[in-house]
């Protein structure tokens, strides 16, 4: 899949606008700081301390989406048995069960009108003293492959890519901004 990300096979969308003086944005991924920023990932701008307000609300943001991300998948880990280890078939039967299960998955939920197939304490919420972690992170275990990664690749990057990350940026802290990324 990254050999197709980066030889412009996946089919995306062509990139847009965000803003009216801003310039054409892609359509990327959401990584952590274990992947190198290129034009179709987005990675956090590196430094926790020394990062100036636009650059830490950027980094929230993006750590935001990849929350969401993780939920989702930390959900369909936990609650289908067969994902929590690798799946012994063929790649095309591998690819089939992943499809039923989201099939299944989406289709549950829209039948779930009492919240049974997945309790509000299964995901990831904000309370009143901060972070409150899913149960699905008990559940899906410490060998999962959602654990917290290791920075594996370099951190050289395009201009293009750093270009692109800092036009993020401005939107997120311009047009794009919304009023909790400030708390």
């Amino acid at each position: 899949m990254g050999q197709k990300f980066e030889n412009r096979e996946m089919n995306l969308p062509e990139a847009e606008l965000l803003t009216v003086d801003g310039m054409p944005l892609p359509y990327v991924l959401v990584g952590d700081e274990a992947f190198q920023l290129t034009d179709y990932l987005l990675r956090p701008y590196p430094g926790r301390g020394s990062l100036n307000k636009d650059k830490t609300i950027f980094n929230y943001r993006l750590s935001r989406a990849r929350q969401t991300i993780e939920n989702s998948f930390g959900l369909l880990v936990s609650l289908w048995r067969i994902l929590k280890k690798p799946i012994e078939a063929t790649v095309d039967n591998s690819v089939n069960i992943v499809k039923a299960i989201i099939c299944l998955h989406n289709w549950l939920r829209k039948q779930d009108e009492e919240n049974n197939y997945i309790q509000e304490n299964m995901v990831d919420r904000q309370g009143e003293n901060g972070f409150i972690p899913g149960r699905w992170r008990d559940e899906v275990g410490e060998h999962s492959t959602l654990q917290d990664s290791r920075i594996y690749g370099n951190h050289y990057s395009s201009r293009t890519a750093v270009t692109i990350r800092d036009e993020f940026c401005d939107y997120f802290t311009a047009e794009g901004a919304v009023p909790w990324q400030y708390n």
